[in-house]
Parts: structure tokens; sequence; C-alpha cells
């Protein structure tokens, strides 16, 4: 796929229900040199033209923030209504006629979230032209969280937890009532005193880095794939996908290894075998797709090479794949040692990592310090995620 040339600066937060599945990706975007609704219309409108949303958050709805000025110019209308949730802040409550604008564009099928919010009387209209409740784990706490979900009730709204940062957030917003957590919690790991990778966790984990050997040939690939039965059914079924679209059906693992070649095998048999490791929701793998994606194309030959910074971001994620610290995680993987200060301490390469997290979290400032154009080479990741590096996993 090739890079993607765009001005804008854009990244996407999971928002996923109580299963941890994705329901949608709110949009962040840097707006303070710029007002509201200017800021509004470019992340929405310039994304939808010129990277696509369905590059941007694939088949999920994106959740877009939109101010009174941006419904009563009708920039909505660009926006296809069953891809998007209008995000309203509490400003719109107190315009009547942003509320009238918001009721006719629900019934044309939009969908709306009320952002920010809190119970006060000049936000009641609101939970009348809305479908979500947006509340803020950190600016409310659990107690008032739980407060606001038993005084809405009875409006049957959908609850968002919006700030949940790990694993404690996450049980805490769903005991009070949320229905969908917003956040990169699940990156998180949710530490169990005591607790040691298991045998079998580690074979896959030294397995896995022992196919990032830049001395590895094509034919200790087939091996390791051939005495794998479940790898090898694996591995038939994605070159047999449509995504190939080859005219005949590959029946062997040597058709295959020919047709894939040295390196694409390679990182299939990595992102195979590492999904392999623990039971955890699938937008792990997907943020862990995307940090690997960035690191690969945004480092430069100090850094490591293609196949080290690649593993760099795939491993990010080990420590809450795991459920422990990412030192003990990394123990008894044969990793270099830069690999491994750039996982533990962030040192060298670790500012990749550094830069991907910022964007996750819309610190795009923070983000352009330590890599030149790093917008663009996340947004690639990202439509590389939702292309061919999600197949990687069929």
């Amino acid at each position: 796929m090739n890079r993607v040339t765009t001005s804008i600066c854009v990244s996407r937060q999971p928002i996923l229900g109580e299963d941890q599945v994705v329901e949608g990706y709110e949009l962040l975007y840097p707006g303070a040199d710029v007002d509201g609704t200017l800021a509004a219309a470019r992340v929405s409108l310039d994304a939808l033209s010129e990277v696509g949303l369905e590059q941007l958050v694939g088949r999920k709805r994106a959740w877009i923030n939109v101010t009174p000025d941006f419904l009563a110019r009708e920039f909505v209308l660009n926006l296809p209504s069953d891809r998007v949730v209008l995000e309203l802040g509490p400003e719109i409550g107190c315009d009547p006629g942003a509320i009238d604008a918001v009721a006719r564009l629900r019934d044309s099928g939009y969908r709306f979230a009320a952002d920010h919010f809190s119970l006060s009387p000049e936000l009641q209209p609101l939970l009348a032209v809305v479908d979500f409740v947006k509340l803020d784990m950190q600016a409310l706490g659990p107690r008032e969280v739980a407060r606001h979900a038993f005084e809405l009730g009875p409006f049957e709204l959908k609850l968002v937890a919006n700030g949940v940062r790990d694993g404690d957030d996450f049980k805490l917003a769903k005991a009070a009532g949320a229905d969908l957590f917003q956040g990169f919690f699940f990156c998180r790991p949710h530490m169990l005193g005591g607790r040691r990778i298991t045998p079998s966790r580690i074979a896959m984990l030294r397995l896995t880095s022992a196919l990032q050997d830049p001395e590895i040939q094509l034919v200790d690939l087939g091996r390791v794939i051939s005495n794998d039965v479940a790898l090898s059914y694996r591995l038939l079924k994605y070159i047999n996908s449509a995504y190939f679209g080859l005219r005949s059906e590959v029946t062997s693992i040597k058709q295959a290894l020919a047709l894939l070649g040295l390196e694409p095998l390679r990182r299939w048999a990595t992102l195979t075998i590492f999904a392999e490791v623990g039971d955890a929701p699938r937008e792990l793998f997907v943020t862990a797709l995307i940090r690997a994606r960035f690191c690969e194309a945004a480092g430069g030959p100090a850094d490591g090479t293609p196949a080290e910074l690649f593993t760099l971001g795939l491993f990010s994620v080990l420590d809450a794949l795991t459920e422990t610290p990412m030192r003990t995680a990394l123990h008894d993987l044969p990793l270099a040692p830069k690999l491994r200060s750039a996982l533990v301490e962030h040192s060298g390469a670790g500012r990749l990592l550094d830069c991907v997290t910022a964007i996750e979290q819309g610190d795009f400032d923070r983000a352009s310090e330590l890599v030149d154009d790093s917008a663009e080479y996340y947004l690639e990741a990202v439509a590389w995620s939702n292309d061919a590096g999600g197949r990687l996993l069929v």
C-alpha cells in the first residue's frame, strides 16, 4: 500500500462494548488554533474526501464532534448518516435553534451523543434528541457516573464512559452502569500478584522472536509451519482467501511458500503465532498492528531493521497480552538488547512508541516533536491495519 499523503492530523480512539468489541472510533484532531466549527469541518469533511472513512474506521461508525455553527451550515449533510455518530457539546443544550436542527437530522437517520455531559437543568433538552450520553470517568469519578446512570435510566439512552484508563477503570465504569467504554484501557496490563507466563505461552513467544532472525531462510519457516497442524491450516486458509484472488486453490504448504515469499510469510507467521499467545480483545491486536506498521515506516536505519521495528510495535502490547510487567514478559525471549531497551525503557527506537501512543491520545504536538510527518505515518498504518494487516489474522 502506498503511503497516505495528507495534511490532516487525525487519530482515532476506540469505543468498545462490555465484551470489548469495538462499536466505533472517536476521531481526535488538533483544534486549538482554529474555532470549533472549522476544526470539526476539517476532521469530518477532509477526512471523508482525502483519506476516506473506510480507511479511518473500517466498517465502524466514526464519532465526530460538532458545534452549533457546524449544524447550522448543514456541513453534516456531507456525512453519511449510517457511518457517523455526531457528538454535541454542552453549549448546544442552551441553543434552542441547535436542538431543533438536531431533532430534524435525527429524523433523517443521524445519531447523536451528548459529550462532556453532567446533570443540570440547562442540559435537559439534549436528552430528548440524543442516542448516547458520554460521561467522563476522570472528571466525575465512579460514584458520580453511577448517580448519572441511575438518573438517566428513564431516558433509555446508552451511556459511554470516557477516559477509561485501565482495567480497574473499566470494571468501575461497568459496575456504575456504563454500556460503552472509550480509551486504550485494554492496552494496559491488569497485574495479578505472582502471575507468571505459562510455559506454552513462553514457547510461542520464543518462536515469534525467532522468526525475526534476519538469517532465517524460507525452508526454515516452512519447517516450522509444516510441523504445526493449526498453523498449516491457517496458512492455507489465508492464501486461499479472497484477498489474493487466486484462480485455483492452493492445497500444499510448498505452493503457499512459493507464492508468498520469505518476508510476507515471516510477517504472517509472526502475527498468527502472536495472536495465539493470549485471550485478548481483538482491538488489542489491531492496536499492535497499527503500532508495528507505524514503527516500521517511521523509523530509520539507526533505529533498526524494518523487521525489528515491526516487532517493536507488535510487542508493545505484550504486557497487556500476558498481564505481566513488560520486563517480566520479555525475560525469556531472545531479543536484541536495543529492542529490549526500547520496549522496557523506551530508549532509542522507543521514541517511536512514545510518538504513536501520543497520537492515540490526541497529543499531536508531542508526536510531531518526536517524529517528522508522524500524522501521515499513523494514517497509513491505520489504513494498512484495516486492509492487508487485518487479513493477516484470518
